[in-house]
């Protein structure tokens, strides 16, 4: 207890002298009245020391005590609100049952789990010779759709036969020489086709608590996804569009596993990854090899993809996972998992400052930070998006990156906090915007082709896309408008949002910068 208030009584006095406040010095200088003819000082009485001691220590208590009754009464607004800090209120529900859920297949239990993936299983997977033991660049050639570019399977075909892997003698094709190297994995992709018309999709994560609950694997969901896009590129390229479409729909599912879990980072990865599967959807698209059917049920699933409620759903889960741990750590077990050894530059003075506020930080300091960490939260972060509106406010996003950044120009005890568990949120939260918008462009693009089919050309307006072929559009999540659409003097068409700059365009886009536009043919 005293060590706690010396260490607070020492921050207050500190803070009071860097903002000029009035604090008791030791002085040389003489004072008539304290020192004797032999210039020696009396000492001051030992009454008046312990009044001072008390006056201290009771400044201190109220103090905490402050600190502690503020962070519960911000906990009451917030739950009057309908809003929660509590972390226990994030966590998923029990799995489904394994024959009904996607996530329980036994490859995803092998490898599915951060920490916890079977060596001889991934293994298999690096036997390709396409995954990132063999060089992140094979999986780096899957393609960029958005700038009409294809997967570049002919690069990888060279790539397979310079490091003389196994494979059928020449002449063959890029395709069948990618589908090659993936023979190896075909009992896992049949294992995750089969399972992925279970109705859930869930990996077997325990959640004891936010230290020790189970994370996914991104890296190893990533990699399937990868590889299961640059299989259904080559199914098409061999004019195998059923194969190519179940692929797709693995895809779409493993994405879903990062549905309902209480992270940004599985938020993100569940953007990153539908992302990732419009790709081989746009690949069949522009070559017109996916029938009416097929068409119909991707459009389904794209209707239900909604990134903003998932990246919603994760952070408000990851802060009440930093409220919870800081509420029931020590200071020593915050440094651990906030600022491990070796992290960071270990050297800057700030760091060494900020390294001291997490070890030494009392239960009313640590609420402090806790108070300030999710106002931050509310005043900034929040204010970017309108989950009801399902909207995206770039300006406000903007902003709150303004606001963090006044925030932390002079970090203090009571921000130390939110100086390292802050996420980054421009990031995500732009990511989220542009691949939402191209998923609700594929959707109205499924429509666009099924009325040409059916009707020998596409439609003057989108609303001519209803009744029949879509009732409930998607909006420009920027705008909260129609998405743009015009037809194009080839007889094709121009759909596009007015992207991160608020601005229309007309349609111009190059990577990350303009209009969010659908492209409608494969770059030269």
């Amino acid at each position: 207890m005293f060590v706690v208030v010396s260490r607070t009584v020492c921050r207050r006095m500190q803070a009071f002298a860097a903002h000029g406040s009035p604090v008791m010095k030791i002085s040389s200088e003489r004072h008539p009245t304290l020192h004797s003819a032999n210039e020696s000082r009396s000492p001051l009485p030992p009454t008046v020391v312990c009044v001072l001691i008390v006056s201290v220590a009771l400044t201190v208590f109220r103090s905490d005590r402050n600190a502690m009754s503020n962070w519960k009464r911000y906990q009451a607004e917030i739950a009057a609100r309908g809003d929660s800090v509590n972390w226990r209120d994030y966590v998923p529900p029990s799995a489904p049952p394994d024959d009904k859920n996607f996530g329980a297949t036994p490859l995803l239990q092998s490898i599915g789990r951060k920490g916890k993936i079977d060596a001889k299983v991934w293994a298999r997977i690096d036997g390709t010779g396409l995954s990132e033991q063999h060089g992140r660049t094979q999986l780096g050639k899957t393609g960029d759709w958005t700038t009409g570019q294809g997967a570049d399977l002919k690069s990888i075909q060279d790539f397979l036969r310079r490091k003389r892997f196994a494979l059928p003698p020449m002449p063959q094709e890029p395709a069948a020489d990618v589908l090659a190297a993936l023979d190896g994995l075909r009992a896992e992709f049949d294992e995750l086709r089969e399972a992925s018309k279970r109705p859930f999709a869930r990996l077997k994560l325990a959640h004891p608590d936010p230290l020790n609950c189970d994370m996914p694997d991104f890296n190893a969901v990533r990699t399937l996804s990868q590889l299961l896009s640059l299989r259904a590129s080559a199914e098409l390229a061999l004019r195998r569009a059923d194969e190519a479409f179940a692929d797709v729909r693995v895809i779409h599912r493993l994405a879903d596993v990062n549905r309902t879990e209480p992270s940004e980072y599985s938020a993100f990865y569940y953007c990153f990854i539908h992302g990732l599967a419009l790709q081989a959807f746009w690949e069949g698209w522009v070559a017109g090899q996916w029938s009416d059917q097929q068409l119909k049920e991707f459009q389904s699933r794209f209707a239900s993809v909604d990134m903003l409620a998932v990246l919603d759903n994760g952070m408000r889960g990851e802060r009440a996972g930093i409220n919870s741990m800081v509420e029931n750590l020590n200071g020593r077990q915050l440094l651990d998992h906030f600022m491990p050894a070796g992290a960071g530059s270990g050297g800057d003075w700030k760091d060494k400052l900020i390294r001291f506020y997490v070890r030494s930080s009392s239960p009313s300091l640590r609420a402090e930070n806790l108070l300030y960490y999710n106002r931050l939260w509310d005043q900034g972060l929040f204010k970017g998006y309108d989950l009801s509106r399902n909207q995206v406010f770039p300006a406000k996003t903007d902003a709150a990156m303004v606001l963090l950044g006044n925030s932390f120009s002079k970090i203090t005890a009571e921000k130390y906090l939110s100086a390292i568990a802050m996420p980054n949120f421009s990031y995500f939260i732009r990511t989220v915007a542009r691949n939402q918008t191209f998923v609700s462009e594929a959707l109205i693009v499924c429509a666009l082709e099924r009325y040409r089919r059916a009707n020998g050309e596409y439609p003057a307006t989108l609303a001519r896309l209803s009744p029949g072929f879509l009732e409930n559009f998607p909006h420009d999540i920027i705008t909260g408008e129609t998405l743009k659409y015009c037809l194009t003097a080839n007889g094709r068409f121009l759909l596009y949002s007015v992207g991160w700059n608020q601005r229309d365009d007309n349609g111009y886009a190059e990577k990350d910068q303009g209009d969010w536009v659908w492209p409608v043919e494969v770059s030269k």
